[in-house]
């Protein structure tokens, strides 16, 4: 959360009071003067000081799954299982995986991380094992590095496609986008006539899917892992 909202919810201090704790330079975090109530402030990445006295910061919770085939990526659902569903903390995903894609899913209850990292101005990398029933060629890798419109007339940004293997029935890539639109990838691919079979998300910004992990496990991020996350976000730490 940020300074003030802390300050304000947590230490029941007045807007009037925290504007003059700001003001006398009093607030130190990590210990340096803190001169901006916006800043983002966890206790996982901070120490909180007023007048020399520590304060107590609630910590964020941050984590990776490999989402299985068949969850959806919301916080709940009437009729179908989620992602959250066997998580106690109250956290939500960072973006969204199709319900029939597979991989890296990043969940946190951080609401300024989650709603940073998937806005294209950040340019968060995201890189996806696809198959698609058809051969990919030159032509199709130039296609993306130019960004693909879509039939709707919608347009990508730049993309990064990389063969695996190709064939006439069927080909293997690496994509890497920098956006997050509504089925993004599928209609890259249905942009250039192939259809789309098999997608797993790899990696995230800095991030790669933890092999240790089978579909449906999940594990906490480590705190250099949330730095890496906050740095791609342009948050302060």
């Amino acid at each position: 959360m940020h300074l003030y909202q802390y300050l304000l919810t947590e230490k029941k201090l007045s807007k009037k009071a925290i504007h003059q704790l700001i003001k006398s330079n009093v607030i130190c975090i990590n210990g340096k003067i803190a001169t901006d109530d916006k800043i983002e402030v966890d206790g996982l990445l901070h120490q909180l000081s007023i007048r020399g006295e520590n304060c107590g910061l609630t910590q964020h919770y941050y984590y990776m799954l490999n989402k299985p085939q068949g969850l959806i990526s919301a916080t709940q659902d009437k009729s179908l299982p989620t992602v959250c569903d066997q998580f106690s903390e109250k956290i939500w995903p960072i973006g969204r995986l199709d319900r029939n894609t597979e991989g890296l899913l990043l969940l946190t209850d951080n609401g300024q991380l989650s709603f940073r990292l998937p806005m294209p101005q950040y340019k968060v990398e995201k890189t996806y094992r696809v198959k698609v029933n058809g051969l990919l060629t030159s032509k199709e890798i130039e296609q993306f590095a130019c960004g693909i419109e879509f039939y709707s007339g919608i347009c990508c940004a730049p993309a990064k496609l990389e063969i695996i293997y190709a064939n006439q029935n069927e080909s293997e890539a690496w994509v890497t986008i920098t956006e997050g639109k509504f089925h993004q990838v599928k209609k890259m691919f249905l942009a250039v006539n192939l259809y789309v079979t098999y997608l797993q998300r790899i990696q995230y910004g800095p991030l790669k899917l933890d092999h240790n992990l089978q579909p449906g496990e999940f594990r906490a991020l480590s705190i250099e892992e949330v730095k890496m996350l906050w740095d791609c976000a342009q948050l302060q730490y």
